[in-house]
């Protein structure tokens, strides 16, 4: 019986494996016009974005760049020229049939490729200061609780989580903010850093990344991580957007949170900034079905509304709303130091007191109005300014704008790949690479730079000057060519290469300090010279010599 079973497995298994390769057969047919007007339109530049979107479609890693642009695939493609870019959109709108992994396939690809030909409009929601969120829709609302929360997450993947703190009894700040940025998971950090290296806010899959003003860093399943003086940009594949910018209230650091999506984001939204279906009221679940907390579209949470309102609002906002939004230790993005969790940071309390701005003496608002707007705030953001300004003393900063680094690119004709990769992994290759992730290939011009290997070759160099003594008879053997070895030795270092170590004419020990590892090849040069030397033939046992050398015993 058990016998049948396992034969009825592994013919269900084969069963599915021969699907499985017929459905990638027949997506990789439908897939060949893309990969020919990609590679028709740039020989390096469209095999790149052609394996990407082929790559993104399987939520594989993608391939390396080999041109000098440090942008996202989405980006890549909102700079095709127009008639390759129809096309290609018009190639995905067509593969509407297949099976259902092949369309899953194409449902990836046409987040994609059709988005810039559809013209979809961009999103921004946000989180900032004490803090106020301000949702895809327009919706405005504070948010003064601690814990760690769900910012944005759609069911295509994509999600955004934020750390709230607090700052005295009645105020918190985010401190740090988490994402899924395509399957990479990436941290940055205000305060509260998960481990010893202070050196950069940002951690990658767990690990501390600096990231350069100049250069963007890559991830390895498309997206890039960019840094403006102490503003840090995410950019997603399929082309979302989050920007942390770091501020500093008290002595206690925090940053500012923006998400940027498109009308055409592929899936359904929900969390804290709302559910991006263009509808300002349903922001908020259950906050309009009860009477006494009713907010109608446009409503400002900080305007002429009672104080007892006002609280009775901000209570439900932080206790109702804050627990259907809080992480657990099985969903959380966050790095945490060692016997911390996401508990840790969790405090249902908070806050004691719920501050309004009906409370805040006229003449304290008047002046952070003109602060306010000195510092070109606009009139739906007022109310918050005044707040933020008026309680805790920040600094008014404007909505900022998100740049695409797209925008204007001039695409330069390039003659031929030249990996563009991080220069943490042309430095350090795969050494520092995550277990179980795919490693970056080093450029060829910086391996022969890589410090570890020459640290190896420099320990057993003790260990060479005993041969030393074993080379006494190589005087009696080349004699003449002994004195010619100081021309030989102004070229130790050629010999390091590995075309020179095969000759080994030198039958002197000092070259042996360039290549103490190749223990062997004194071997390989010394049968060259038997071969002359009939006598040392009939010595094959090399072993024989072995023993007549360990004249080191007598040493």
């Amino acid at each position: 019986m058990k016998k049948i079973y396992l034969l009825f497995a592994s013919c269900i298994a084969l069963f599915g494996t021969a699907m499985a390769q017929n459905d990638d057969n027949q997506f990789n047919k439908n897939y060949d016009p893309v990969r020919s007007e990609l590679e028709e339109w740039d020989p390096i530049r469209g095999p790149w974005l052609s394996s990407s979107l082929e790559a993104i479609s399987k939520k594989e890693p993608i391939p390396d760049r080999t041109f000098p642009e440090d942008i996202t695939p989405a980006q890549m493609v909102a700079v095709l020229p127009e008639q390759t870019r129809s096309n290609i959109e018009r190639i995905a709108m067509e593969n509407t049939n297949g099976s259902s992994a092949e369309q899953a396939q194409w449902n990836e690809i046409r987040r994609v490729v059709v988005r810039p030909g559809a013209g979809c409009g961009t999103r921004t929601a946000r989180t900032y200061g004490d803090p106020h969120l301000v949702t895809f829709d327009g919706a405005r609302y504070s948010f003064q609780t601690v814990g760690e929360f769900v910012l944005a997450k759609s069911t295509a993947g994509m999600e955004v989580q934020a750390r709230q703190k607090p700052q005295r009894d009645d105020f918190s700040l985010n401190t740090a903010v988490a994402m899924n940025v395509g399957g990479d998971r990436v941290c940055i950090y205000a305060s509260d850093y998960p481990d010893g290296d202070r050196s950069t806010p940002v951690r990658v899959d767990g690990r501390a990344v600096n990231i350069s003003a100049e250069k963007a860093y890559f991830l390895s399943n498309g997206g890039t991580i960019r840094r403006s003086g102490r503003k840090y940009i995410v950019a997603w594949p399929t082309g979302e957007t989050v920007t942390a910018q770091m501020r500093l209230s008290g002595g206690m650091n925090f940053m500012n949170v923006n998400v940027q999506i498109t009308d055409c984001s592929e899936g359904i939204f929900d969390g804290l900034l709302g559910n991006a279906n263009g509808i300002e009221g349903d922001d908020f679940r259950g906050l309009n079905d009860q009477p006494s907390l009713r907010m109608s579209a446009g409503t400002d949470p900080f305007g002429s509304v009672t104080r007892e309102m006002e609280q009775r609002r901000l209570a439900y906002l932080a206790n109702t709303l804050a627990d259907r939004y809080r992480v657990t230790q099985l969903t959380t993005l966050f790095d945490y130091p060692m016997g911390m969790t996401t508990a840790s940071f969790t405090d249902r309390s908070f806050p004691r007191v719920h501050r309004t701005l009906n409370e805040i003496p006229n003449d304290r608002r008047m002046a952070a109005r003109r602060r306010c707007e000195q510092q070109g705030i606009s009139s739906r953001d007022m109310n918050g300014c005044i707040f933020d300004n008026s309680h805790l003393n920040l600094n008014p900063e404007p909505t900022p704008v998100i740049d695409d680094p797209s925008e204007g690119i001039i695409l330069k004709p390039v003659r031929e790949p030249k990996p563009n990769v991080n220069q943490e992994i042309e430095q350090e290759g795969r050494d520092n690479q995550v277990e179980g992730r795919r490693v970056l290939t080093p450029l060829p011009i910086e391996e022969p730079k890589d410090k570890p290997r020459f640290e190896e070759r420099k320990e057993p160099t003790t260990e060479r000057t005993k041969p030393a003594s074993v080379a006494t008879p190589a005087p009696v053997r080349t004699p003449a060519p002994a004195r010619t070895t100081p021309t030989r030795k102004t070229t130790p270092s050629v010999r390091t290469s590995p075309t020179i170590t095969k000759p080994k004419p030198s039958r002197t020990t000092t070259p042996s300090r360039p290549t103490p590892t190749r223990v062997t090849t004194p071997r390989r040069s010394t049968p060259s010279a038997p071969r002359r030397t009939a006598p040392s033939r009939p010595t094959p046992s090399k072993p024989t010599p072995s023993r007549s050398i360990p004249s080191r015993g007598g040493r």
